[in-house]
């Protein structure tokens, strides 16, 4: 399988484990795959709760994933490898907490079949 290289250091600025793990896990995985994806994606968050009193403070985000630009294929051929039937815009549950003055996501279910 061909295997590239992925700077996932930048991850941290935006998570925290355990999502930060899983996160890292999930790049390294689908390159051993010979897979890395084209494009971008985009997305829309909007506050459903926030608990300021938590300790650390925490808030959940209801979150639209647009992959409508963004495109898995495999690295040998250029074909695509998306999954059919997926939807191009769909829900994420997503849990973010303030660590040393920064929100950072810890928490991310994808609803894949939710499309928004």
């Amino acid at each position: 399988m061909q295997s590239e290289t992925h700077d996932t250091s930048e991850l941290a600025t935006y998570a925290a484990d355990p999502l930060l793990s899983q996160a890292v896990k999930g790049i390294k995985d689908i390159a051993e795959y010979g897979v890395v994806y084209r494009g971008k994606s985009t997305w829309t968050a909007h506050v459903t709760s926030l608990r300021l009193d938590a300790k650390p403070p925490t808030a959940a985000l209801d979150v639209c994933l647009d992959v409508t630009q963004s495109n898995p294929v495999r690295i040998s051929t250029g074909e695509s490898v998306k999954a059919p039937g997926q939807l191009a815009k769909y829900r994420l549950a997503a849990e973010v907490r303030l660590i040393d003055g920064q929100w950072l996501v810890i928490k991310n279910d994808p609803l894949r079949k939710t499309a928004c």
